[in-house]
């Protein structure tokens, strides 16, 4: 499912958001007459929370151009990583988070 309809959008807030890859995989959920990449990334990205925005690597700069002007207007703090790099940072978020939670 997509970001708007799903579970996840109960947080009032959070650490970061991720996205992950984005491909054609949830074209089932859309109208026949939007079944596009721009639908979908609109969908995945358009309520996230502010907050910090981690995009993993995609599959085409299409997508990630995409990816960009749909977060473009969201303040929160944008990465735009490849996979190597996301998994680092999402360990040192969890990490930290650990920290905040003994202390």
């Amino acid at each position: 499912m997509f970001f708007r309809f799903d579970a996840t959008n109960i947080l009032q807030q959070n650490l970061a958001s991720v996205v992950t890859s984005i491909s054609k995989d949830h074209l089932d959920w859309l109208p026949k007459n939007e079944q596009t990449i721009e639908k979908i990334v609109f969908e995945k990205t358009s309520s996230l929370l502010n907050s910090n925005i981690i995009v993993a690597k995609q599959n085409s700069k299409e997508t990630i151009d995409c990816i960009k002007k749909t977060i473009s207007h969201n303040k929160s703090i944008k990465s735009i990583l490849t996979i190597i790099f996301l998994i680092l940072l999402v360990k040192i978020i969890f990490f930290t988070m650990k920290i905040n939670l003994v202390v």
